[in-house]
């Protein structure tokens, strides 16, 4: 692979962004860099601005590992465009001169909303897929494509899930899980030169607890420390895939320049060193409440892991005033809390192969408690809603 080629990197923006493009400048040093941009209320040269800001934090987080490259910002080339519009969002000349110099695709742009509209996800995750491959197959000299999905399109499958396409529909918990596996069958029935990585759930940075942008997962952590989710629906065997950024963006600049077999599939995943949904709950509330145990805020105690069916009555009993922020939080998280009843481990045979080896995961305790700490959502000022958990 030249090292000339041009890299054009969409959900630039997003929670994975700033840290991928940090790690593609870096790893290739004469690396050109395209950004597709999205104006929104404030214009693409004030949103590249404070992106450039998001990949120097980066940088300082991560400057014991990653050296910042002089120069750097002459190599990004910002474009203003949306995946959720015919040709990108971008006049003839700009798409033309745009395929003239992208060799390389990382298309990570995604609505990631587990309550988004419906209509506006499938416009980006599936038909902006479609457009994404459109352009790469009419690309002057591509060299391949990445597609950043995620491990949610296993649905609700139990098990081991395998890295390989998932071609009988499962069933789904949310819109994000179908319109992402919608994604996957798309990019698979084309002949591009193709990989996609099936990302876990990134909570942050394992060095510092930095998050660029704050996800499902992070909302959780910020309602259960100041005690607004009081019970969850899963397992007590529930394990769940919590990975670091680095990792994360090491393997996807790695998938850039390694050499790997069309349609391959990665999950990026943490597979045996998954945590327990217990364990989680155990850390996190040590660091809010330490000494106490886990149990339901609910009158009586008694379980706070529970099955979906008396996690749905917890729920509906959440109608008093009083109740209403509570009420919200279960709300929002029953979007994507009831995949935690469907039990699986994801396998990393083909992401370890092409990383060279087991994936380096960090202990999860450490980024996890980091992330909560980076994020304010354990300052000393916390106070639970009585009643107060009681202590073991």
């Amino acid at each position: 692979m030249s090292q000339s080629h041009g890299v054009l990197l969409t959900g630039t923006t997003g929670a994975l962004g700033p840290a991928l493009a940090a790690e593609l400048l870096v790893s290739e040093p004469k690396r050109n860099l395209s950004i597709l941009i999205r104006a929104g209320n404030s214009s693409v040269t004030e949103r590249f601005n404070e992106w450039t800001d998001a990949v120097t934090q980066v940088f300082i987080e991560q400057q014991n590992r990653m050296l910042q490259p002089k120069n750097w910002r002459a190599r990004v080339t910002p474009v203003c465009g949306d995946v959720g519009t015919d040709n990108l969002g971008l006049d003839r000349e700009t798409y033309d001169q745009l395929l003239k110099n992208t060799s390389i695709v990382v298309h990570a742009a995604a609505d990631t909303q587990f309550l988004g509209s419906s209509e506006d996800q499938r416009n980006i995750n599936v038909e902006g897929t479609r457009r994404m491959l459109e352009f790469a197959r009419n690309c002057k000299s591509l060299d391949r494509m990445i597609q950043v999905s995620t491990v949610c399109t296993s649905g609700t499958r139990l098990g081991l899930i395998e890295e390989k396409p998932l071609l009988n529909p499962p069933g789904f918990v949310n819109n994000y899980e179908r319109t992402k596996w919608e994604a996957e069958q798309l990019a698979l029935a084309t002949d591009l030169p193709l990989g996609i990585a099936r990302v876990s759930i990134v909570i942050g940075a394992h060095a510092s607890g930095y998050v660029h942008r704050l996800g499902a997962f992070h909302n959780l952590l910020k309602w259960f420390a100041r005690g607004f989710v009081p019970v969850i629906p899963g397992t007590e065997t529930t394990e769940v895939d919590l990975v670091s950024t680095e990792i994360v963006t090491q393997f996807l600049a790695k998938a850039v320049s390694a050499k790997w077999d069309s349609h391959s599939i990665w999950q990026v995943a943490a597979g045996d060193q998954a945590a327990l949904l217990p364990e989680i709950c155990s850390t996190v509330w040590g660091e809010v409440r330490p000494g106490q145990a886990v149990v339901s805020l609910e009158p009586g105690g008694g379980p706070f892991i529970l099955d979906q069916a008396t996690f749905d009555q917890v729920r509906a009993s959440k109608t008093r005033p009083r109740d209403r922020i509570v009420r919200q939080a279960l709300d929002s998280i029953n979007s994507f809390l009831p995949m935690l009843l469907y039990p699986r481990k994801y396998q990393t045979s083909n992401a370890e192969r092409l990383w060279g080896g087991t994936l380096p995961w960090p202990d999860w305790r450490q980024t996890l408690i980091r992330v909560m700490k980076s994020c304010g959502f354990c300052p000393s000022d916390i106070r639970a809603p009585k009643p107060a958990l009681s202590a073991a």
